[in-house]
C-alpha cells in the first residue's frame, strides 16, 4: 500500500478534477455544444472514474481511492453553480453590458435588450423541451418528472424561506 494513500487520492481527485475544468474550457471554446449540462456532468464523471482508476493505479486502497471520486464529486456541487451564473445569469449579463456603456443604460435599453414576453416564452420552451411541462389547453401542467424535480427545491426553498422567484 502507498505510505501517503489519502493524499495520493486527494491530489488524484484534484488533478483529475482540475483535467475536467480545462476540457470544458476548451470543448467549449472549440465547439458548438448542444447539450452543455450533459457535457459538463460527462467530463466530471469521466474525471471520478480516472481519479478512481489513478489512485488504484498508484496502490492506493479502495476506500482511500474512493476519497479522490469524493473530491471531483464536491467540486462538481461547487462548479456547475458557478458555471450557470456565468452561463446564464441575466443579472450578471445586465451588470457586464451597463459597465460596457460608456454612459450607462437606461430602463428603455435595458427593456429592449432583455423582452420579458420573449424570455418568458424562451423559458417555457425549454422546460417543455426537457420534459418538464406540457401544455395542456392553454395552460402548462407539470409532467411527471417536473414534479420529481420540484420537489427537493421547494423543500429547501421553503427551509430558507426563499418565496416566490429566491
Amino acid at each position: 500500500m502507498n505510505p501517503d494513500a489519502l493524499g495520493t487520492a486527494l491530489r488524484a481527485g484534484a488533478a483529475w478534477t482540475a483535467a475536467a475544468v480545462i476540457g470544458h474550457f476548451v470543448i467549449f471554446h472549440f465547439a458548438r455544444v448542444e447539450h452543455r449540462a450533459r457535457t459538463v456532468t460527462l467530463l466530471f464523471t469521466l474525471a471520478a472514474l480516472a481519479a478512481l482508476w489513478t489512485g488504484l493505479l498508484l496502490d492506493v486502497d479502495r476506500w482511500r481511492a474512493v476519497y479522490g471520486v469524493v473530491v471531483v464529486g464536491c467540486s462538481f456541487l461547487l462548479y456547475m453553480p458557478f458555471y450557470y451564473t456565468v452561463a446564464a445569469s441575466q443579472s450578471v449579463q445586465l451588470v457586464i453590458e451597463v459597465r460596457a456603456a460608456p454612459h450607462g443604460l437606461s430602463r428603455e435599453q435595458i427593456r429592449r435588450r432583455y423582452p420579458v414576453q420573449e424570455t418568458l416564452a424562451g423559458r417555457l420552451e425549454t422546460l417543455a423541451w426537457a420534459g418538464y411541462i406540457v401544455g395542456v389547453d392553454g395552460r402548462f401542467a407539470l409532467t411527471f418528472k417536473g414534479r420529481l424535480v420540484c420537489l427537493p427545491f421547494r423543500a429547501v426553498k421553503k427551509l430558507w424561506r426563499l418565496g416566490a422567484g429566491g
